[in-house]
């Protein structure tokens, strides 16, 4: 008998010796599994690395998600613990700052940054009624086909809290320049200019 052949019969003899898991294997193994995809979601706060890691598919993330109410909750808690670092790492890069590494003259200084974008991404976060451009709710006033300006707000049945705040800033925008045009009798952008 050639050496390959008996290498296959050794091979297949070893494939036909594994005894099936019992499926209070298979729950234990799934356990760890959840554990694992868990642990590194909390450092990380990334489905596909932490996916990757526990070796465990998106899909079946999805699915235990969707079938699981205890895992829902500790991925919740997960996802919490996560976002709380990302805040932590936000807030000391915007109040303490940063060093990096400056060449002048051949010389390597240190230079700390500090982030104000992240400053203010912070303070509107956390104090949205006195730093947010248009916190939710305050009115913004409208005057529509020549009619008496009035606030448009939840109160006059627009719900203006589905925007964001770069579309409630056009709004306003937009709604200045009807005003403006209103009050100095200008015509339309269209026929100021041709092409």
């Amino acid at each position: 008998m050639s050496k390959k052949k008996t290498a296959r019969k050794k091979a297949t003899k070893k494939r036909s010796t594994v005894k099936k898991t019992p499926l209070t294997n298979r729950a234990n193994f799934t356990a760890k599994r959840k554990s694992v995809f868990l642990e590194s979601y909390r450092i990380t706060g990334n489905m596909s690395l932490s996916s990757q890691e526990s070796r465990v598919s998106r899909r079946t993330i999805y699915d235990w998600l969707a079938s699981d109410v205890h895992f829902q909750d500790d991925f919740n808690e997960a996802r919490e613990v996560a976002t709380d670092a990302l805040e932590e790492e936000a807030r000391r890069r915007a109040v303490d700052g940063v060093e990096t590494p400056f060449n002048t003259k051949g010389e390597t200084i240190f230079i700390r940054k500090f982030s104000d974008t992240l400053l203010i991404v912070l303070l509107k976060a956390n104090r949205p009624s006195k730093f947010r451009e248009n916190p939710q709710g305050s009115p913004i006033n409208v005057s529509v086909g020549g009619g008496a300006e009035q606030p448009m707000d939840r109160r006059q049945g627009l719900d203006l809290s589905c925007l964001s705040d770069e579309e409630l800033s056009a709004l306003e925008v937009i709604t200045k320049k009807v005003r403006k045009a209103s009050a100095i009798g200008a015509t339309p952008a269209s026929s100021r200019n041709p092409r």
